[in-house]
């Protein structure tokens, strides 16, 4: 993931690109080595390679990889050769393909156009058609409330019914001088 995201930063996108950058490295630790061979050899100063225990071409190297330090220094290098050139090539393609000088001076027009697609009329009547459809979705909601309302009130009653009919079928109400069943057939029907 690491190595991805830095390949990405680089410009590198292919297996080629990589190879190149191996070979660059190569090519950079080589160079660095007769550099130091010949520093050491006009001025008798041991090098930084050798210093840091690192042998130059001359000597048999323990590896051909390049010592850590060198490292940032040479992706540097090779950024600056090989990634350039990219970027110039993609800016010529974008202008062969007319996508870099873009003229937007007439933008403004349009869009300034494009706001009045839509004719005053019928913006005044959405307008209206909006108010009613809210006043209608206020309606509906209380005709909703009402209706839980009124499914609340129709189950409350039928508990109260089978109270009522417990309460009159009880063997209570035959011990009783009047029971409740006696009244209620007495009673007016309009008091039901």
């Amino acid at each position: 993931m690491k190595l991805d995201s830095i390949f990405t930063a680089m410009g590198i996108e292919s297996e080629e690109d990589v190879y190149k950058l191996a070979d660059f490295f190569m090519k950079y630790r080589h160079t660095q080595g007769e550099q130091t061979q010949d520093v050491t050899a006009k001025w008798g100063v041991a090098s930084p390679q050798a210093e840091r225990g690192e042998f130059t071409s001359s000597c048999s190297p323990p590896s051909d990889l390049i010592h850590p330090n060198d490292v940032l220094v040479a992706l540097r290098a090779f950024t600056a050769q090989h990634c350039r050139p990219r970027e110039l090539a993609a800016s010529h393609q974008n202008s062969m393909l007319g996508l870099g000088g873009r003229d937007d001076t007439e933008d403004a027009a349009y869009w300034e156009a494009m706001g009045d697609v839509i004719p005053e009329a019928k913006l005044k009547i959405w307008g209206a058609l909006e108010a009613a459809l809210d006043k209608y979705h206020i309606v509906l909601t209380e005709r909703s409330k009402f209706i839980t309302d009124t499914q609340s009130l129709k189950q409350q009653n039928t508990e109260l019914r089978m109270l009522l009919h417990q309460y009159v079928n009880s063997r209570v109400n035959a011990e009783l001088e009047i029971p409740p069943n006696l009244v209620m057939q007495l009673a007016p029907e309009g008091t039901n």
